[in-house]
């Protein structure tokens, strides 16, 4: 077994073990840090993964940029290719295959990013330069090499957090920044 997946298989286990009240509090404070800073003002698109299972829960962070105001895309992906498409309200959201809700493409408009474009990435683990240990499709690592040019950032609990660094190969592309409920992390 490589060294990626014995990390998946503790990474998601530790995730799974957080205690649902301790989760839902740690999700309301990295969407606070996430309204409050420079990133998410200056945005006037937001990329960001629709949550599932143990993940940060991102159905806050949906619902306050639309009513902020800005466009709002979601994963979509397909035949190893992985596209963000428009969304304008939570309830366009369908089950996909896996249990993940995500967008019916025959009904959404591509999207694009652009400098003014926030990405908020999952991960089952970050280390502190921005490498992130995915669930090993490697669909955001393809789509960050394919679209250059606005921020990358992860959200996660602040356990999700490596203080080794991360397996990278060379087509692994860090993260801007992340952010736990204790902040932004250094």
């Amino acid at each position: 077994m490589s060294d990626k997946t014995l990390l998946r298989k503790k990474y998601t286990a530790l995730r799974d073990s957080l205690d649902s009240e301790y989760r839902e509090a740690c999700d309301n404070s990295i969407a606070q840090f996430l309204f409050l800073s420079e990133e998410y003002s200056f945005a006037k698109e937001i990329f960001v993964y629709v949550s599932a299972r143990s993940e940060v829960d991102t159905f806050a962070v949906i619902n306050r940029a639309l009513a902020d105001g800005k466009k709002v895309a979601v994963p979509h992906c397909r035949d190893g290719l992985m596209n963000f498409y428009y969304i304008g309200s939570t309830d366009e959201l369908v089950c996909s295959q896996f249990g993940i809700p995500t967008v019916d493409v025959n009904k959404a408009v591509i999207a694009v990013p652009c400098d003014e474009t926030l990405c908020v990435v999952p991960a089952l683990s970050f280390d502190r330069e921005g490498n992130r240990l995915g669930y090993g499709g490697g669909y955001y690592d393809t789509y960050f090499e394919n679209y250059k040019g606005y921020r990358k950032i992860g959200i996660a609990f602040s356990e999700q957090i490596s203080e080794t660094a991360i397996p990278t190969e060379e087509y692994d592309i860090p993260l801007d920044d992340i952010v736990t409920e204790n902040g932004w992390e250094e």
